[in-house]
């Protein structure tokens, strides 16, 4: 929704006997709401800077359920919940949990407080029910309201880096049809990998057998994913003795093919090595690119365990 010039010549008319129009300030509503869950990365700046939904995330620990708003923002702390999963068997692992109908239908509600329209960029659905849900509560609770499910065929920063680049536009006044356009043409060259300290994680979830784990472990391997048409697969294994600088050339090369302005490299409790990697990034940084470096929220560690590394960009 927009003031027309006529609004405005109305409020300075009412208001210049008692004030100079240097100061009113008229706020620019968004035309489209932007909505993800609690899963993808973005920080409580960027999310209140471009006033993003959030539908919470689950981790469900035991009989305990937290909740993840977003990076910053987890109803459990990283101290805490490291400390738990060092002492977790394979019996009583953390799992993460699709949002409930009803977060859903709060966040719908929310969302459509601050503008009539509402674009959802979710999880992949070939990781998660969370688009069928999301779409069964639009159909059941909301049908004639202007809402918009978009998967993402990502996971994690993945889809954060997808949300934020929607976000701008909208503050750019594009029109929702608009940022889908662009989401679409952008979306097959979205790049998530994930490096791992070891496949501990991944056996102790079922993932891979025992024999396996103890392979990358003799052969002293970071196991390296990626995420491929929202499916999770093997990219191949990086060295432990070069790890680091494996991971530095990788790194500047994504800043360097970065087609957005935003990209997203976090860690899950590797600092020394995560600081090293974002030293070159910056080094490399020629055009001026967002490199959001973070340390990641607990939910990255549910299935990589600490010591992970992650980047998530636009670009080849």
């Amino acid at each position: 929704m927009w003031l027309s010039n006529n609004w405005l010549i109305a409020i300075y008319e009412s208001f210049k006997d008692s004030v100079s129009i240097t100061t009113i300030t008229v706020m620019k509503m968004s035309k489209v709401t932007i909505l993800i869950d609690g899963g993808s990365g973005l920080t409580n700046e960027i999310i209140k800077k471009y006033n993003i939904t959030i539908i919470p995330y689950r981790i469900i620990f035991g009989d305990d359920i937290y909740y993840t708003f977003g990076n910053d923002n987890t109803t459990i702390t990283r101290d805490a919940f490291y400390k738990r999963l060092a002492n977790c068997s394979k019996d009583d692992l953390p799992h993460t949990s699709v949002p409930s109908p009803g977060h859903f239908h709060k966040g719908y509600t929310k969302a459509l407080e601050k503008s009539d329209s509402v674009l959802a960029i979710l999880l992949s659905k070939e990781q998660s029910g969370t688009v069928e849900s999301a779409q069964r509560v639009k159909d059941n609770q909301f049908p004639d309201k202007d809402i918009t499910i978009f998967d993402s065929n990502q996971i994690m920063s993945g889809i954060g880096v997808q949300a934020l680049h929607a976000a701008k536009l909208d503050h750019e006044g594009k029109s929702k049809e608009e940022i889908i356009s662009s989401l679409k043409e952008l979306r097959p060259k979205v790049r998530t990998i994930f490096v791992f300290q070891n496949l501990q994680y991944l056996y102790l979830q079922g993932r891979i057998g025992h024999a396996k784990k103890l392979m990358a472990t003799a052969l002293n391997m970071n196991p390296v994913l990626h995420v491929n048409n929202g499916v999770i697969d093997p990219l191949g294994v990086l060295t432990k003795g070069k790890l680091l600088n494996q991971l530095k050339k990788y790194a500047v090369k994504a800043v360097a093919n970065t087609e957005t302005e935003d990209l997203f490299f976090w860690h899950t409790r590797n600092d020394e090595i995560a600081h090293e990697i974002y030293e070159a990034m910056k080094n490399a940084n020629t055009k001026g690119i967002n490199i959001h470096f973070q340390e990641a929220s607990p939910l990255p560690a549910v299935y990589g365990g600490p010591n992970a590394l992650s980047i998530s960009y636009i670009g080849d």
